[in-house]
Order: structure tokens, then sequence, then C-alpha cells
């Protein structure tokens, strides 16, 4: 039953997820994305299109729409390249936290020198930053108040390949408790199959602690569709078929405000929704990009 309610949740959240079924075996290439300038001015106005030329004191702008407006230098505020793709006639820009699903990875990798800082449930911290490209520095700690250890871990994940539409990456994560002897943690590797805006991610995982590797596989089973340039949905989901028991299930709704997001959500044990109740501990992050 775990294992049935994991799968229709992703089938659920991904149904139309271009490639997913079909390309897994060809490479992918979604031509309807597409990379454009964007400035915000003082009035908080945003253009996006290409700029045509610059001078020390004007910005000629072609917007998406084909118009061409002079811009001062003076009024921009911000300026960055961001990607998307026309949706009814409208310029739908990606989630910039595409690396990650509500907490754990997917296969993509962050771009060099961008990156983000998050709060998980208020009292749980993480940072990651790219190196190089390929390779995504993540790490974290708790700040529970008035508890004598807390939790420190670190968790790098290398890219080993990628295209617009197909990722995959090998990492791991070890932590440990403060005041405590000795570490725990998990070895993966997780695919990414669909476009940026609506993807599949698929890992497996095995833990390890005391000098052991557990040798019982954790299977990771998650997705996102991205509806609007404001909100996505996503699920992450994790189960181990060897072993007896439920799996951890995660719904959320992501809402993208530039460079900050909130994700709000759910997570609960499929054992626990079998026994016919529905106890969902509420879930609540706050993420942080910067480029």
């Amino acid at each position: 039953m775990a294992r049935i309610l994991v799968l229709f949740l992703a089938l659920l959240l991904l149904h139309g997820v271009p490639g997913v079924s079909t390309g897994l075996a060809q490479d992918l290439v979604d031509s309807s994305a597409q990379v454009v300038d964007e400035i915000e001015l003082r009035d908080g106005s945003i253009l996006r299109g290409r700029i045509v030329s610059e001078t020390d004191s004007i910005i000629v702008f072609e917007t998406l729409t084909g118009i061409t407006v002079e811009v001062a230098v003076t009024d921009v505020v911000r300026r960055r390249q961001v990607s998307g793709r026309m949706s009814d006639e409208k310029f739908v820009t990606f989630d910039p936290n595409a690396t990650r699903l509500l907490f754990g990875p997917t296969a993509k990798a962050l771009s060099a020198g961008s990156g983000y800082l998050a709060a998980h449930e208020l009292f749980f911290l993480s940072g990651a930053v790219g190196l190089g490209g390929k390779l995504t520095l993540m790490g974290g700690a708790s700040i529970i108040p008035g508890a004598p250890e807390q939790l420190v871990f670190i968790a790098p994940k290398f890219t080993v390949h990628e295209r617009e539409n197909r990722a995959f990456a090998v990492g791991f994560m070890v932590g440990t408790i403060t005041g405590v002897s000795g570490y725990g943690g998990i070895l993966y590797g997780v695919g990414t199959f669909g476009p940026p805006d609506q993807s599949l991610s698929v890992g497996t995982g095995f833990l390890f602690g005391g000098g052991e590797v557990h040798d019982s596989p954790i299977i990771m089973l998650g997705g996102q569709k991205q509806l609007s340039s404001r909100v996505k949905l996503l699920t992450e989901n994790y189960a181990m078929p060897t072993e007896t028991g439920g799996a951890l299930l995660s719904f959320a709704v992501r809402f993208i405000g530039g460079r900050l997001t909130t994700d709000l959500g759910g997570v609960t044990e499929s054992s626990l929704l079998d026994e016919g109740g529905f106890p969902v501990l509420p879930w609540l992050a706050f993420t942080l990009h910067f480029d």
C-alpha cells in the first residue's frame, strides 16, 4: 500500500510531463524554454526581453512583445538573466530552486556562484552554493532553543551529467549531534527527468553509520510542477521496499517571489493514513536565492 500511494502521488502531480514516458531512451530538447534579460526599475516595474544596446546613461530594451523602450541607467535597480517559457502569451519564469524538492535534492546543479539560504520548520537552517557548475555544496544545522545538542550536517552533490531535460547526480549527506560521538548519513544517486517547470526525480540511497553501510536501499520518488511564475506544486516521498513499514510522504505548494520562496505543505507516514486517520505535520520553509 505504501509504495502504491507514493507512486500515485507522483503520477498525479506529474501527469503529462514531456519526456518522462518516452524520453528515457533519447536525448530531450525543450525548444520552448528560453533565457531572457530582466531589468527591475525603481518604480517596481519589471521588463523582460533583450538589451539591444547600452550607453553610460541609456539602455535600449526590446520587450518580449516587440516594443522598444529607452530606460535611464539610473532607474535600474537590478538586472539579470532569467529562464522560462511563453504560456498563454505570458512569460513564465522558472523557479530558481530547481536543485531541490522540499528538502531532498534533484539531480540538477546550482550554477557557479549561485546558491540559497533556507529555514525549514523555523529551527533547521541550511545553505548551498554552486561550484564550477557541477558541484553543489550544501550544509546546515538545527537551532532548537534550549536544546543541549544540535544537529550539524554537510551534503555535497556532484552532477555527473546534465542536459536541459535530463540530469544525473551522486552525493552524500553526513551529520552528527554536537556533544555526541559518532556520525551517520546516506550515500545516494538521483536522476531528474523533464523540463525545468515539470519534472520527476527518482533516487536511491544507503544509510551508513558506525563504520557500516545498511544493506537495505531507500527509494526516493519526487516531482514538481510549476503552475505559474508564482506557484509551484511539489512532492517528495521515501520508502524502504525490503523493509516492513510505511513510507514517508510529503506535499507542498511553493510560492515564488523572485529571490524569496515560501513552501507550505505537510509531511506524514503512510501507515498512519492506512489506519484511517490523517495526522499531518505542517511543513513550512523559507528560501532566499542568490546569484
